[in-house]
């Protein structure tokens, strides 16, 4: 029987975050589900998930800061927590704004009779293309953060607005130092002269994927023998979108699929997916994918409704 652990990383919007879980453990009776949630955030009261089976919390939970590699350490503090007592045939790394669009049984007869490795999206970086410049000045600089400026989270909007063309203008003139800002702070970035990777390409993917027993212990392995990668990305900015594509899609032992099956929306130039709503339903549906993301409730609340029924997931009573 194949055991999965679903490893969710949550920080807001508890009552959605329980009913992820209950949706999760739909699935095989040797799965698992392993959160961290950001308390500091919100409040996700452990006792309205202490009816439901194989539901773990890490301890201690850990609250990463957006852009930091705060939230990569992270991950690979849990996949650690988790090969230790578990061990599983599969670890699936979700959000608490995610859920499953395929009913959990197929999913996980899909992972137990895959040839891949793992499931893990991404394309290479062009060091050299003009296109891929933002993304050479996210990986191929190590940035240091400067003081906190007091109430500087709090600058009038256009002030923020015109520090922001300032640094791409200045960025863009000059290729030595590097400005960004994230986590509320100003860092500064100076060129790496020769990466950590050594010739083997960057990849720009996403930090959602599905890994194997085989790839989990891979990876841990790999870092335990360069430990230079780690002291790289934490320097970087948003390092879970390199991290795990770079190391992942270069090892020439796994079999690893360009696809991490999540049905997301983008907007061009936006940051962050959209918020699903109805009109996402069909193409969900239709889209072949495991999970997609982000739902929110609160704000498109007859959707999981809508899901729970195409994946056959009974709705119990709210949290």
């Amino acid at each position: 029987m194949t055991q999965v652990v679903y490893f969710v990383a949550s920080h807001v919007n508890p009552p959605q975050v329980v009913r992820l879980v209950r949706a999760l453990r739909s699935g095989g009776p040797a799965s698992r589900v392993v959160i961290n949630h950001a308390f500091r955030v919100s409040h996700l009261d452990a006792g309205a998930l202490a009816h439901i089976d194989r539901v773990h919390f890490l301890e201690p939970q850990r609250s990463p800061a957006w852009g930091d590699f705060s939230m990569t350490r992270m991950v690979l503090e849990a996949l650690d927590w988790i090969s230790q007592r578990f061990d599983p045939d599969w670890v699936v790394y979700l959000s608490g704004q995610d859920y499953p669009i395929r009913p959990l049984p197929e999913i996980e007869e899909f992972l137990a009779t895959t040839s891949y490795d793992g499931f893990v999206a991404g394309r290479r970086i062009d060091r050299a293309s003009e296109a891929d410049r933002e993304l050479v000045e996210r990986y191929c600089y190590r940035y240091r953060a400067l003081p906190r400026l007091p109430g500087g989270a709090y600058l009038p909007r256009l002030v923020r607005e015109a520090g922001i063309q300032i640094r791409h203008a200045w960025n863009r003139l000059q290729p030595l130092v590097k400005v960004r800002a994230w986590d509320d702070r100003l860092r500064l970035g100076l060129p790496v002269r020769r990466l950590p990777v050594g010739d083997r390409p960057l990849y720009k993917g996403s930090a959602w994927w599905t890994l194997s027993r085989r790839a989990v212990a891979y990876l841990r392995r790999f870092l335990a023998e360069h430990p230079a990668v780690v002291r790289h990305y934490a320097r970087t900015f948003a390092a879970g979108e390199s991290f795990w594509a770079t190391i992942l899609r270069n090892a020439e032992t796994l079999r690893i699929c360009d696809d991490n099956y999540r049905y997301i929306r983008w907007i061009e130039g936006h940051a962050h997916p959209e918020i699903l709503t109805l009109a996402d339903l069909e193409p969900m549906r239709i889209s072949g994918k495991h999970f997609a993301r982000k739902f929110d409730m609160t704000r498109e609340p007859r959707l999981l409704d809508c899901v729970d029924r195409l994946i056959g997931c009974a709705r119990g009573p709210s949290p």
